[in-house]
């Protein structure tokens, strides 16, 4: 199953902030803005944080699995990883075949290109994904989307892919739709959440 859900904002992220992720902004992004107001962009042109704050970014990982469940989310980020259960042989068959199944759909969509940023430098991976939707690659896998908040937040996804439409945009004559990739029989809450989170 490839989830693709029109695009609408997340209004609320009440709950999460606890969970979230703070990282010192290492480099800025320039705006995007160039007067064309003809289609509303994926990317926010002012992703600029305040230079002597660090950011907590909402990722749409940690909205995930806040859907799921709002223990995980805290424990996933302030938790003591040695205590972890390990897998089941079941989750460990399931995350097999969500793999297979990533891999074939990608297959689909070669080729493609990735943005290169060190882990977690959110500001870099939106940079880098930038720089390749202003080339017009025809598809870009785990493109960083992210924009800024109210204060010191910033809300950040990563959609599996970017996928090149036609259609007018800040870019030109081009647009992207993220999809993202999910194993399952019907698009499940949080899937759905994630996918109108991007």
């Amino acid at each position: 199953m490839v989830a693709r859900f029109p695009q609408t904002p997340l209004k609320s992220a009440s709950g999460v902030r606890l969970a979230l992720q703070r990282i010192s902004p290492g480099s800025t992004v320039e705006s995007l803005s160039n007067g064309n107001a003809c289609a509303t962009p994926l990317v926010s042109a002012s992703c600029q944080p305040e230079p002597t704050h660090s950011i907590q970014w909402l990722t749409d990982e940690i909205l995930f699995y806040f859907q799921r469940c709002r223990r995980r989310t805290f424990l996933d980020q302030f938790g003591d990883r040695q205590q972890q259960d390990t897998p089941s042989d079941y989750l460990l068959k399931i995350r097999q075949d969500s793999a297979t199944h990533r891999r074939q759909t990608l297959a689909a969509y070669t080729p493609h290109h990735s943005p290169v940023y060190e882990a977690n430098n959110w500001l870099a991976g939106l940079k880098a994904t930038i720089a390749l939707m202003e080339k017009g690659v025809d598809c870009i896998y785990q493109g960083v989307l992210a924009v800024d908040g109210q204060g010191d937040l910033g809300y950040v996804s990563q959609p599996d892919l970017l996928v090149k439409q036609p259609g007018l945009s800040w870019l030109g004559d081009w647009y992207y739709m993220p999809v993202d990739i999910k194993l399952g029989k019907k698009p499940k809450l949080e899937y759905q959440l994630v996918a109108t989170y991007h």
